[in-house]
């Protein structure tokens, strides 16, 4: 039995690896090809899917969302009960609003696509706040010059709730 184990896993750990160079001659891919049981029911994409939370979608499954809309100098995928954020809309929070360039809007079980804009589809949204992001450090240097610049910026957004999705 012990000489199976050592069989399977015949990696040796270098006793003093050069720099950059890796600890032990083999990876531990190889050492799992070696044992055929445990590399039959190893799937490394699987098993990163799942701890990522990835969901499988099947290909019968049609999309998943009501609605694609441009808000704020971007393209959202949205659909009705759910919030999202966005570039500032300058708007105060409780101001009802309605988008119409609507990309894509799905009616009854199909998806009607535009060119650009789906003709008369509105996606009604609620503004719950505006607010400002997460800080992002700016620095700036010239080596050998002396100069060392640190700043910082914070983007204004806007948080909207999807109200629902109308096709005239």
């Amino acid at each position: 039995m012990a000489l199976a184990m050592a069989n399977s896993f015949a990696c040796v750990r270098a006793s003093a690896p050069a720099y950059g160079a890796s600890s032990s001659s083999c990876s531990f891919r190889t050492a799992l090809r070696a044992d055929a049981g445990l590399a039959a029911s190893f799937k490394p994409r699987a098993a990163a899917a799942q701890r990522l939370g990835a969901v499988q979608v099947s290909a019968e499954a049609g999309p998943t969302f009501d609605a694609i809309i441009e808000v704020g100098g971007t393209q959202q995928i949205v659909t009705a009960g759910r919030y999202y954020s966005c570039n500032s809309l300058r708007l105060e929070a409780g101001t009802k609003l309605n988008f119409e360039r609507v990309l894509a809007a799905k009616v009854g079980g199909e998806v009607e696509f535009g060119m650009p804009y789906v003709k008369n589809a509105k996606v009604q949204a609620t503004v719950l706040e505006a607010y400002r992001g997460k800080k992002q450090i700016v620095y700036k240097m010239k080596p050998k010059k002396h100069y060392r610049k640190k700043t910082g910026h914070r983007q204004e957004l806007t948080k909207f709730l999807v109200t629902g999705v109308t096709m005239e």
